[in-house]
């Protein structure tokens, strides 16, 4: 089966000819399989947000299937096929390894009802390993009934105070598991709190058994579809006010990749400040002068400095590959700019930045930005990047430290502007804005100083020359012209 995308959505190309073929009373049935597929160079698995068709609907080229959360972002999936979806394997919130089967479509001319019937043999006799899929609903097969445990000799229980005492997380997940309640044991804390030894010794004491606990059951009915959102584990609320907030999938698998990375790359930072107020009064020239649709940002004419600087410096630019001990220079400067949004943090790549004029720069993040934002970004458009910039100046971060995105050698952390008093040669203060960036960088391919040779690249521009970022750029007459003006405070 092969894959393309169109309009931001996965377009899955199924084979007209399958594999197997199921005889019936009626006729011969060649079912199509539909597979969870890959949607980047590192994923392993898929989760399903929302099916879109439901079983009987009528399928047709371009029609969005459904929307599948992958490692990066929710993508929308289309099947350029014709026919009617005969089975849905897996539900909304299941988690697939790629390539297992996920759904079956009947053709136009055959029996849905009657490929539904014979999906489960069919995805079987395909090797779909739709069965491995972890879901976020209980399994069919009934759980057993729980043999609730012999009840207990309460003992005496301290008289009431009239105020319960606090009882921490552990402890109550400990009482939780053996089916305990505060009131049945004696506390030894302060005040009578009651303590996780309290319980172990009660537990040790009465020969307890830790509770089964029972399935959650299958709804009855499929909720009506509503808008996309990320599958998540609900929250629990405790009778202690204390709400446990379950961890969801994105953020689960760019923890575990957040850890590879401090775990397998040898950091190293490097830090520098710069007077941005030449910066600042050109931002302020280019969007004066109304010359493009939307405002330049500073943050765009960072990436604009870092792509130069790069340039100039590809000892920084590439990825590491053989487990750290190749570097692959990246022949094309296309920079990963962090992103944040409620499922999490994306990174989606700007390509080319060094050939880009700085207006197009600022529509293209964006762009990417309101997509992103969205759910509509193409998965090409979240994988390639040769370097990673993240801003949190926004927020009024005076400075931090990001962690390398693998298989890059190389990742930038913008601070926040600061207002400080620089002391002159002649002896007197002038206030001054300033702006901090910390480089991370894998130290196996770049060391300190290649980082201060990067850094001086990125001072020339934003502090010495930041007009050079117009080169050849229609915005430099603009910048020009104002300078003619004496409206920059150069």
């Amino acid at each position: 089966m092969s894959a393309f995308l169109r309009g931001g959505r996965l377009i899955l190309n199924a084979p007209r000819v399958c594999l197997r073929l199921f005889q019936t009373q009626s006729q011969v049935l060649s079912p199509i399989k539909i597979g969870m597929p890959s949607l980047s160079p590192t994923m392993e698995s898929g989760s399903i947000v929302q099916w879109h068709k439901k079983e009987g609907d009528e399928v047709a080229p371009g029609d969005l299937l459904c929307e599948v959360q992958t490692d990066k972002a929710v993508v929308g999936m289309e099947v350029d096929e014709e026919g009617i979806m005969a089975k849905i394997i897996q539900p909304e919130g299941s988690v697939n390894k790629v390539g297992d089967i996920i759904a079956v479509l009947a053709n136009a001319d055959e029996d849905w009802q009657e490929v539904r019937s014979n999906a489960d043999a069919f995805v079987a006799s395909m090797g779909g390993g739709g069965g491995a899929a972890k879901t976020s609903e209980s399994s069919a097969s009934p759980t057993p009934a729980a043999v609730p445990p012999t009840p207990a000799a309460t003992p005496p229980t301290p008289a009431s105070t009239g105020k319960q005492l606090p009882i921490g997380p552990a402890v109550r997940l400990l009482l939780s598991s053996y089916g305990l309640s505060p009131e049945q044991i004696t506390g030894t804390g302060p005040n009578g709190t009651v303590l996780k030894g309290d319980v172990l010794a009660y537990v040790a004491s009465k020969g307890l058994q830790k509770v089964p606990q029972e399935a959650s059951p299958i709804p009855s009915k499929v909720p009506t579809a509503g808008p996309a959102t990320v599958p998540s584990r609900g929250a629990v609320v405790s009778s202690s006010g204390y709400v446990d907030i379950p961890v969801s999938e994105m953020c689960e698998i760019s923890a575990k990749r957040l850890i590879e990375s401090k775990t397998t790359i040898p950091h190293a930072y490097t830090s520098a400040t710069f007077n941005v107020d030449r910066l600042f009064a050109l931002q302020r020239a280019i969007n004066g002068a109304k010359l493009v649709d939307s405002r330049v940002t500073i943050n765009d004419l960072i990436l604009k400095a870092c792509a130069y600087a790069l340039r100039l410096v590809p000892e920084v630019n590439g990825t590491s590959a053989a487990k750290g001990t190749v570097f692959h220079r990246a022949g094309e400067v296309d920079i990963s700019v962090v992103i944040s949004t409620p499922t999490g943090s994306i990174s989606p790549v700007v390509r080319s930045v060094d050939h880009l004029p700085v207006s197009e720069i600022s529509a293209l993040v964006k762009d990417l930005v309101t997509r992103g934002l969205e759910n509509k970004l193409k998965p090409e458009e979240l994988t390639g990047g040769s370097f990673t910039l993240s801003n949190l100046g926004m927020f009024e971060v005076r400075e931090f430290s990001s962690i390398i995105n693998p298989p890059q050698v190389a990742s930038l952390a913008v601070g926040g502007c600061q207002s400080r008093l620089r002391l002159l040669p002649c002896g007197n203060l002038k206030p001054v804005t300033t702006l901090t960036l910390t480089l991370s960088a894998d130290a196996r391919f770049v060391d300190e100083v290649t980082a201060a040779r990067f850094f001086r690249h990125v001072q020339n521009y934003l502090e010495s020359n930041p007009e050079g970022l117009f080169e050849d750029d229609p915005l430099l007459a603009a910048v020009a012209g104002c300078r003619d003006l004496s409206v920059l405070a150069f």
